[in-house]
């Protein structure tokens, strides 16, 4: 993968560095830097994804909380985020997104984690961009779960690394209707005591994104892609077991401005189909079992005045399984929900002047 990082950021480099008259190199980079801080209060009341049939059956210090002492949990989240702007091109815009954070949950330690991702863009004409990002969790814990290769049958806390590299375009359709396609990876590596679930997913993202009007912005979108278990048939037990997945996704979003007010209210909804390939009899778990994932999003922004601005959010999620095992359809079946409040400020540092 790493391979296929730096080439896809070498191709996207030739392409947006261009001569600008009589102007130096350095010259051109010596631009402000614009910052964005901000710390996101919030709250998951199912921080652990468990059903509603393992919630009933808990008890108070079960193996299987782990370190959490709740099923919610209160969450802070840190974050900065800088956009770098140099001028390499007379013609077109060139950015560069960075963003750090660290999300801590004040009933679980181990499912704190820390993020951070890259975005390089440039502006081919009037909705026409090219833009390539890389984003990374190194850390993301689920849960304790058993491990099959092991001889003591005792819950071990599983984590695993997400890692996610894209490269998209967008082009205008018309006037007020513009697209954009997307082709995606993402590694998902497990820690040494569940490498049987290691993941890399590809997709192929295509956005429908329509703005009648200034104040209106609306869009939909599709995807496809395939989960494929990276290390089925690795040799231990535990991976003669195929955990190969196929996925659809659909979603659509609405963004209204409210200009008087300096403000934004959006609402997403997001379906996630997928299908395991296995049919193996000896793994119940995964043989034959589909889910849908449905995800609720409602967002309020309000802008003050020197770049100071607040965002509420509202989430929803629910994920229905479906399999020819009852135990299994309770067993990964969930619904969880999430409020959320960011306080943010934005600002220039001039740091090449």
């Amino acid at each position: 993968m790493s391979k296929m990082k730096t080439t896809l950021f070498l191709l996207i480099s030739l392409l947006i560095i261009q001569p600008v008259e009589s102007q130096s190199l350095l010259d051109r980079m010596r631009v402000p830097i614009y910052v964005k801080p901000s710390v996101t209060i919030g709250y998951d009341n199912n921080i652990l994804r468990f059903s509603s049939t393992e919630i009933g059956e808990t008890v108070p210090n079960d193996p299987a909380m782990g370190d959490a002492e709740t099923f919610d949990s209160e969450i802070i989240y840190p974050s900065i985020e800088i956009l770098y702007s140099p001028f390499l091109s007379m013609e077109h815009e060139t950015n560069i997104h960075m963003s750090f954070g660290s999300t801590q949950y004040g009933q679980s330690k181990n499912k704190s984690y820390s993020s951070l991702s890259f975005r390089l863009e440039h502006h081919l004409g009037s909705y026409q961009w090219l833009k390539a990002g890389y984003s990374l969790q190194p850390d993301l814990y689920l849960r304790p779960y058993r491990d099959n290769d092991a001889i003591l049958d005792l819950p071990i806390p599983c984590s695993f690394s997400n890692e996610t590299i894209f490269i998209s375009y967008s082009h205008p359709l018309s006037r007020w209707i513009w697209m954009t396609i997307k082709a995606k990876q993402t590694s998902q590596y497990y820690d040494s005591h569940f490498t049987e679930f290691d993941t890399e997913v590809r997709s192929g993202y295509f956005r429908f994104s329509f703005k009648p009007v200034n104040q209106l912005q609306t869009s939909i979108w599709l995807e496809n892609g395939k989960g494929d278990n990276t290390t089925f048939s690795d040799g231990y037990f535990a991976t003669t077991l195929d955990r190969s997945y196929l996925f659809n996704r659909i979603g659509a979003k609405i963004e209204w401005v409210l200009k008087q007010q300096s403000a934004k209210v959006k609402f997403s909804i997001d379906y996630d189909n997928r299908l395991y390939e296995t049919e193996s009899v000896d793994d119940p778990l995964h043989s034959g079992r589909s889910h849908d994932d449905f995800r609720y999003k409602l967002q309020l922004e309000k802008e003050f005045i020197n770049g100071v601005s607040v965002e509420g959010e509202i989430r929803y999620r629910e994920r229905i399984s479906d399999s020819e095992f009852e135990w299994v359809t309770e067993l990964k079946s969930f619904r969880k929900t999430e409020f959320w409040l960011t306080f943010s400020y934005e600002f220039i540092l001039d740091l090449f002047y």
